[in-house]
This record gives C-alpha cells, sequence and structure tokens, in this order.
C-alpha cells in the first residue's frame, strides 16, 4: 500500500484522520475549508486553539465535538461563544446535577448517557447562563437533538492507524501539496482555480438576489396539469420529469430516507447563506435526523429544478450529491 494508494481509495479516511490528528495551520484551514471534515477537525487537539480561530470558522465547527475538546482552553476563548452554541449541547447532555434546573427534558436524550465528557469548566460557566435563555426555544432545540444523537454514534478515527499508517507514507510529503493535487488536478495555477470558485459563486449569489426581487406571477409554459402543477404553482419551481415518473411509478428509493408525499413537499432556503446555489431548493424526502433530500435549480434557470439528487446534512451544514 502507498500514500497514492490512500488517496485515491480511502480518501475519506484520509482526510478524516489528518484532520483530527494531524498539526494543521489556520491558513491551511482557510484554503482548504470546504474540503476538510469539521467534525473531526473539531475534535483536533494539535491545533493552536484560540478565540480567534474559532470565531473564524464558527459557522463550520461541530460544536458537539468542540465542547469536548479537552485541548481548548473555554476560560480564555471566551463564555460568550459558549453561550451562543451551548443550547444544542446541553439537549444531548445527561448529566443528572443540571437536569432538575438547566436541562430541558426531550425524548432519547438519556441515550447518551455516559458517552459525553463535559470540562468542569464549562459546567461552571452553564449556572450563569439563565435558564429562561433555553426555555425560550424549547422547539429550536428539540428539532438539534437527533443531529447530535447522530454525531455521538459516529465510528471514531484511529490515532494508531494516523500513526502507523498515514504518518510512514506520508513521511515529508505536504498535506497541502495532496489536497492541492486532487482538488486542483494538479493545474499549475491555484489562482486561476480559486478564481473560477469565486466568479461560480458570485453567479450564483447574483442569481439568488435576483430571484428574491421576482414578483411576478408564476405562468410558465412546462407547467403540465398534473399531480404537480399544484405543488409547481405553490412553490414556483418545475420538477424535472424523470423525478416526476419515478415517484409517479413509486420506483425512487432513497436509502434511509422516507420520501413526502407530493403535497408534503417544501422550500428549504436553510443553507443558501453558506451554498447560494441551494436557494429555492425543494425537499422531497427527510429522516428521523433532520437531514432532507433536496432538488436544487438547474444553473441556467431561476424555476427549473434539475434531477441530481443532494443531502442535505443540517446538523454539519454539509452537502453531499447522492448517487442513484
Amino acid at each position: 500500500m502507498t500514500l497514492q494508494y490512500i488517496v485515491n481509495n480511502k480518501w475519506n479516511t484520509f482526510i478524516a484522520h489528518i484532520c483530527e490528528f494531524h498539526p494543521l495551520t489556520t491558513d491551511f484551514i482557510a484554503c482548504y475549508t470546504k474540503e476538510l471534515d469539521w467534525v473531526s477537525l473539531s475534535r483536533n487537539k494539535n491545533l493552536a486553539w484560540s478565540s480567534e480561530l474559532i470565531l473564524q470558522f464558527e459557522e463550520r465547527w461541530s460544536w458537539f465535538d468542540l465542547f469536548q475538546n479537552t485541548a481548548i482552553d473555554w476560560v480564555s476563548a471566551g463564555s460568550f461563544m459558549i453561550e451562543e452554541h451551548i443550547d444544542w449541547f446541553l439537549l444531548a447532555l445527561h448529566c443528572r446535577e443540571y437536569r432538575e434546573d438547566r436541562i430541558i427534558t426531550s425524548p432519547g436524550a438519556c441515550r447518551l448517557s455516559g458517552i459525553l465528557t463535559v470540562p468542569a469548566t464549562i459546567k461552571l460557566m452553564l449556572r450563569n447562563i439563565p435558564f429562561q435563555h433555553f426555555e425560550n426555544r424549547k422547539t429550536e432545540y428539540r428539532q438539534r437533538l437527533y443531529n447530535f444523537l447522530t454525531m455521538s454514534n459516529r465510528k471514531p478515527n484511529s490515532y494508531t492507524y494516523y500513526e502507523e499508517v498515514i504518518l510512514p507514507y506520508l513521511g515529508k510529503t505536504d498535506v497541502q501539496e495532496i489536497l492541492f493535487n486532487r482538488i486542483a488536478g494538479n493545474r499549475e495555477d491555484i489562482m486561476l482555480y480559486k478564481l473560477m470558485n469565486e466568479q461560480k459563486h458570485l453567479y450564483y449569489i447574483k442569481k439568488m438576489n435576483r430571484i428574491k426581487k421576482i414578483t411576478i406571477d408564476f405562468y410558465p409554459d412546462q407547467l403540465h396539469n398534473d399531480s404537480f402543477s399544484l405543488k409547481e404553482q405553490e412553490l414556483k419551481v418545475i420538477f424535472p420529469q424523470r423525478i416526476k415518473d419515478l415517484i409517479t411509478t413509486k420506483r425512487l428509493k432513497i436509502y434511509d430516507y422516507t420520501l413526502l408525499e407530493t403535497d408534503r413537499f417544501y422550500m428549504d432556503n436553510s443553507m443558501s447563506h453558506r451554498f447560494p446555489q441551494t436557494y429555492k431548493s425543494v425537499v422531497i424526502a427527510e429522516n428521523d435526523l433532520n437531514d432532507t433530500v433536496n432538488l436544487i435549480l438547474c444553473e441556467e434557470s431561476d424555476y427549473i429544478l434539475g434531477d441530481q439528487l443532494y443531502e442535505f446534512q443540517h446538523a454539519i451544514q454539509q452537502i453531499e450529491k447522492i448517487i442513484w
């Protein structure tokens, strides 16, 4: 087995172990933000942790894992960050000394009993957060609970694998070079690669802002009188014929997801602030973990949906194409 074999055939394993155990710089993290495994990165004890680092990537971290990272000095990092993000964490805790006056009980919370270890500094800070802060957002907490239950069941990375398999093959090879070669396809001009992505991002932002301003009635030529037409008029989108046919004939099966009835399809713009191409995406399937399967608009259209399925992983704010 060679490093090239690991990179080509075990990429997810490779990047997860690099993110959790390798000493990565802030510049490296900023350069490859979208390619990193943020759940694993949140567990990394070899980063130069600071309030600046945490705030710089505040929307990326898995706070569930971040709060358990003993390398972070939360007193120095600042209690304001704990107050902002501890709410999701609290629901997943099974800590009897806080349950009666701090934790809003919810079905399933006890399933994490014994899994989490909470630093004493965080426990101390919890006592200073008004209970009303949690009570006012009770519904929102419940929606996030099962995402954290899922994260807690994720198979942990192995330091032994990192030390005995990855490091010997890695040798003096620069991790940044490996990522660049994989992502940029060995392009010599990295600035061109960045520019292309930035231009595409700006294109989708402009498209999103343009669509938001559209107020005219929705009567496109492609609108047909079928079982989807009412939902299309409601959401102001056109569903792809391929998806329509698969749903109508009950041949659309998505592993671990329940397909919604057509009249229950709904629009989801929850990730458009990070991925503007997902603006006006439509949810067609859900699972018990608050993840969804969405259709997104074709690049060149303001209302026609493409037939590619995407998994929206809301807990970690990531999107993946579904191969089907």
